[in-house]
């Protein structure tokens, strides 16, 4: 399942961006700020109502500018998309997120010490030059969307196929506690 609908165009858009960037991060650094543009696309929320395509997450303008730099600086933005940095772009799309950057919507190179709010924001972690901020709690719940399983969604049954009553229909599991599940039950959507 992916996280956003996107098109070979918009993969390439992303990987620029990606490259633009944070080339200089490494493969890592690119896939974090591929992070924050899947965020910003699914979020719907603050800074980011509205926004519905790749397009328009990378060439909204904020306060008269551009809210990624690389937009108004163009130099390596501008350039084609390479075959490694579309591949990452597709891992987030499709799947990829990790700390500091998880549930990230905003980042940026201070040139010194990550500030611990960002707009009052809070700081999530750093990584090489770059600090990011996720929403305060109860501010954006969907930029959390497709992290948790809830147990009302799923049937329990064991090895012969005979279902499991669960007694805690709204509790959640993180996303990869499931696959320690699929070890003891054999899970099935219903």
């Amino acid at each position: 399942m992916t996280r956003a609908k996107y098109t070979s165009s918009d993969v390439d858009l992303m990987a620029r961006m990606m490259r633009a960037e944070a080339e200089g991060e490494g493969k890592q650094g690119m896939l974090y700020v591929g992070n924050v543009i899947v965020n910003r696309l699914v979020a719907n929320c603050l800074d980011f109502k509205g926004l519905r395509t790749i397009p328009q997450v990378i060439y909204q303008v904020q306060g008269g500018n551009y809210s990624f730099e690389a937009v108004q600086k163009g130099n390596v933005f501008y350039q084609r998309a390479r075959g490694i940095e579309r591949r990452l772009a597709e891992q987030n799309l499709k799947h990829w997120r990790q700390h500091p950057a998880r549930y990230a919507l905003w980042y940026f190179n201070p040139y010194a010490p990550c500030p611990p709010t960002w707009y009052d924001q809070p700081h999530t972690g750093q990584f090489k030059d770059h600090c990011f901020y996720e929403p305060k709690p109860g501010t954006c719940d969907s930029v959390y969307r497709g992290e948790a399983y809830s147990l009302s969604k799923l049937q329990f049954v064991d090895k012969r196929g005979s279902e499991l009553k669960n007694s805690e229909p709204l509790l959640k599991f993180p996303l990869n506690f499931h696959l320690k599940l699929k070890v003891i039950f054999k899970l099935r959507w219903i």
